[in-house]
């Protein structure tokens, strides 16, 4: 093989690799929510999948995932700490707090996301402060279902989530 025969095969060979290489890099967080909490609401969202028979039985607007920021001493008069909730929901949006409410959070991997702010802290969870289609999760008449979904609970430590605690669930009983 010749010199410009084997310089023109390494070539070939970079650009391919060079290729490979882009197409198996991980997918941008596009959706507007910070990569931390990204991160855990989509590892959230893979373990509490909507189950198909439920979502027959209820209409698609019922489902959404939510993430609630509470202030400190909430819950608790000695706490110092932010707390973040992430669950799902079946009754989608609560007229009563869609004030509080920002998104509809999605992309190709992140499920419809609202995220409730009771702490004005929106602004270390988002690059996007959402307002869209909140009027179509808002339920009038609200299903009477027993479904209740994991809460998993964290707290915000020097701007990172700290996992806390999980609430167990009986969206799997079957």
């Amino acid at each position: 093989m010749s010199k410009f025969g084997r310089r023109k095969m390494k070539f070939s060979v970079s650009i391919i690799f060079l290729f490979f290489l882009l197409s198996c890099a991980k997918q941008e967080n596009t959706s507007g929510i910070n990569n931390d909490l990204y991160k855990e609401i989509i590892k959230y969202q893979k373990e509490n999948p909507i189950d198909k028979s439920d979502s027959q039985f209820l209409s698609d607007e019922h489902f959404i995932y939510e993430v609630v920021i509470l202030p400190p001493k909430y819950s608790n008069p000695e706490d110092k700490n932010y707390s973040v909730f992430i669950t799902m929901s079946v009754f989608g949006i609560r007229d009563d707090l869609k004030k509080l409410c920002y998104g509809v959070y999605q992309n190709e991997f992140l499920q419809k996301t609202v995220i409730y702010d009771e702490a004005n802290f929106i602004e270390k969870f988002v690059t996007v402060k959402k307002k869209e289609n909140i009027e179509t999760y808002v339920l009038k008449n609200s299903p009477i279902i027993d479904i209740i979904y994991p809460v998993r609970l964290y707290n915000i430590v020097d701007g990172k989530l700290l996992f806390i605690d999980e609430i167990k669930g009986n969206n799997h009983r079957k």
